[in-house]
């Protein structure tokens, strides 16, 4: 994992950092760094390449959620009773349902390589018989 995260460390600085610094503009060190993180922890947990686009939609989809079932749900009780009447939680648990199709197009992915890594996370899951579906 070391090496995958240098590469796409070494990758970033080439394409974003380097050009930003020399044109004077600014970024979200942030959202860069979990750009980063996400890319790495794919392809070397998952044997996933993330394209930037899935990146932008798990890392919104995930702040919907977090923000709706960490924060507010945890606040209200009542929310969770009034789920398809208050917007914002009806947009996490699209947001829900939309991260949990994209870790099964992780899976469906892992399935279908002919040479996949053993003894890596997907890899853990995948092959695990206590696991009786993919929604587990």
């Amino acid at each position: 994992m070391n090496q995958v995260a240098l590469e796409k460390t070494e990758k970033w600085i080439r394409d974003v950092l380097i050009p930003c610094t020399e044109s004077n503009r600014s970024f979200d060190i942030s959202k860069e760094m979990i750009s980063i993180t996400l890319e790495a922890i794919c392809k070397t947990a998952f044997e996933y390449d993330i394209s930037e686009t899935e990146k932008l939609n798990f890392v919104g989809n995930l702040e919907l959620q977090l923000k709706e079932f960490l924060t507010k749900s945890i606040n209200n009780p009542l929310r969770k009773h009034l789920g398809s009447w208050i917007p914002a939680r009806r947009r996490a648990l699209d947001a829900s349902r939309a991260n949990s199709k994209f870790a099964k197009k992780i899976i469906q992915n892992y399935r279908e390589n002919h040479n996949p890594v053993k003894g890596t996370i997907i890899d853990c899951l995948a092959n695990n018989p206590c696991y009786a579906n993919d929604d587990e």
